[in-house]
């Protein structure tokens, strides 16, 4: 970690990334299509989350990230869809 001096490509990804939000390390980020990626290590190592509920899947381009805490996210999307995991991304609840 050199206070940002040098940068690798750590997310490869084909669908642009829109917003991100961190709390300590933990770091989220999300972008079109209901891409989403979670770090734990203040982004060194990445992780693909898959939301869904009851085999509804989040598709719709997350706009916005807020994270209470690192186990409480709340995702709202560009079609005013309201996702939201209490458990750090393991369970999703849409509303």
């Amino acid at each position: 970690m050199d206070n940002g001096q040098n940068w690798q490509n750590a997310l490869h990804t084909n669908r642009p990334l829109l917003c991100y939000a961190t709390h300590d390390q933990t770091v989220w980020t999300g972008g079109q299509t209901g891409i989403l990626f979670h770090s734990s290590d203040s982004g060194v190592t990445w992780s693909p989350v898959h939301a869904a509920v009851d085999n509804n899947s989040l598709t719709s381009d997350i706009t916005h990230i807020d994270l209470s805490s690192p186990s409480q996210i709340q995702i709202s999307t560009s079609n005013n869809e309201l996702w939201v995991s209490q458990d750090g991304g393991k369970t999703w609840e849409k509303k």
